[in-house]
């Protein structure tokens, strides 16, 4: 075993036994990249961040399950997209929006006024439309594209086979692509 699985392991059995501190790293790890999933999934910061709490609850309750070759990442990953999946059913509504870095294309160089509001403009758009996509689509073009997890990564963490998950990302990014065809976004 290498010397980060050595440490990997020590820390999956320290937080097991209900090690508060060793916890606490993993806490610090994740927390922002849980974060930022949270807020592209539910479009809304506070949301995020109660739905980050619970699921670090969560995961904190139920550690005996994560072995040193599951790893943190995926298996918090999927508690925090469970607890997100929870909150948009209770919305009973499609959130606003998500945050448009997915795809929105960044203006070279430091913007003008009117570059930086042709570009709010832009990425108000990208968000709008991401908000239309059904959430099966939206979930894996936000953690294949987003979040940089590979195809069998994501398709993991949602539950699916690979080809449903390549499918979900090639349709969402189909659907993207008509509905921001002559907006400015290159896609």
């Amino acid at each position: 075993m290498s010397p980060s699985g050595r440490v990997e392991a020590e820390v999956v059995r320290r937080v097991a036994a209900g090690d508060r501190e060793a916890f606490a790293l993993v806490v610090r790890a994740y927390q922002g990249e849980l974060l930022a999933l949270a807020w592209r999934l539910l479009g809304d910061r506070h949301a995020a961040e109660d739905a980050v709490q619970d699921s670090l609850l969560a995961a904190f309750r139920t550690a005996r399950e994560v072995t040193p070759a599951k790893g943190w990442r995926p298996w918090l990953l999927t508690i925090t997209l469970n607890r997100c999946r929870d909150r948009l059913r209770a919305r009973l509504r499609r959130p606003r929006g998500l945050d448009p870095e997915i795809l929105a294309l960044r203006a070279a160089g430091d913007p003008g006024p009117r570059d930086a509001a042709e570009e709010g403009e832009r990425r108000d758009e990208v968000r709008r439309a991401l908000g239309e996509l059904p959430s099966r689509l939206r979930e894996a073009v936000v953690l294949h594209v987003h979040h940089g997890l590979s195809f069998t990564q994501s398709a993991s963490v949602l539950g699916v086979p690979v080809s449903t998950l390549k499918s979900r990302v090639a349709a969402a990014l189909a659907r993207l692509e008509r509905r921001l065809r002559g907006v400015g976004h290159g896609l």
